[in-house]
């Protein structure tokens, strides 16, 4: 658990750009204005280069947006899930986070934009083993053994030399 007293930009860009998916690194900003769980999931789907809505019908209490997250982090593999705005979290999201945790073995971060934890991040973190720091730096540094070291800021810096590359389109012939 980070937290970032002042809500300082220098935290957000990191965070999204060590977004590396052929790493194992994946950053999710979840997206504003939905508090339920399969909203969390349905971002999570997206960040991880999936298409966040299924289609089909699924039995009743089934959580497929969830199922396919957890199986895309297991078949990729993810090793590292960093996600931003977490002050904003409900506890069913935080819990949803833990238990992906539980289920892929991922290095949770969770970056908190505030000076304390919210009632609903502690309440959720109450069953969960974590540490919390201040220094983003440092949250990096403390990955399980076993799992792909690396730094924000040297990952900061490669981003802004990585070329996009483009496609080329062909117009189609009729």
């Amino acid at each position: 658990m980070v937290i970032d007293r002042h809500d300082d930009v220098i935290h957000t860009r990191t965070a999204l750009a060590a977004h590396h998916l052929p790493s194992g690194r994946i950053t999710l900003h979840p997206g504003p204005g939905t508090t339920s769980d399969t909203g969390l999931a349905h971002d999570l789907l997206a960040a991880l280069g999936k298409p966040p809505l299924l289609t089909g019908r699924f039995p009743a209490g089934r959580q497929p947006a969830w199922e396919a997250a957890a199986a895309w982090m297991t078949a990729l593999p993810v090793t590292r899930l960093t996600v931003l705005r977490a002050h904003r979290l409900t506890t069913r999201r935080t819990m949803r986070l833990l238990e992906l945790r539980a289920l892929t073995g991922i290095h949770l971060t969770l970056v908190c934009h505030r000076p304390h934890l919210p009632a609903a991040l502690h309440q959720a973190l109450q069953t969960a083993d974590y540490s919390l720091t201040t220094d983003l730096d440092a949250a990096c540094r403390k990955a399980p053994v076993g799992r792909v070291e690396w730094d924000w800021r040297e990952r900061q810096e490669a981003e802004r030399y990585e070329a996009v590359p483009t496609s080329r389109v062909r117009p189609s012939r009729r």
